[in-house]
């Protein structure tokens, strides 16, 4: 298991099914790390993450995106795309941390 040395992903982890105040405090959690120690990364390590919990997680699925970048990525939408279709995904995304409008950044767009 990969260490979470910002604490950002035991954060959201916590409010998604933390058992006192966690919104689903009955879920299963497995962590799939996407950035490095310095929370940086690469977009293709994200879609290699969506594509592994589409194959390999356990249903029902949930994945829980939380990071936001500016401008868009026709190759994050099609794995997006195929989660929902091939590993019937609920994608949960983040959003509002870089100000502006949500819409038009990664991911929500």
């Amino acid at each position: 298991c990969a260490a979470d040395a910002t604490g950002h992903g035991t954060h959201v982890a916590a409010v998604v099914s933390g058992r006192r105040y966690g919104v689903a405090k009955s879920s299963m959690l497995h962590a799939v790390k996407v950035l490095n120690d310095e929370g940086t990364g690469w977009l293709s390590w994200t879609i290699s993450a969506l594509d592994w919990v589409s194959r390999k997680g356990v249903a029902p699925k949930v994945a829980v995106l939380n990071a936001e970048t500016t401008g868009t990525s026709k190759s994050l939408q099609r794995a997006v795309d195929f989660a929902n279709l091939v590993g019937r995904i609920a994608l949960v995304a983040g959003a509002g941390v870089t100000g502006g409008d949500t819409c038009a950044n990664l991911p929500a767009n």
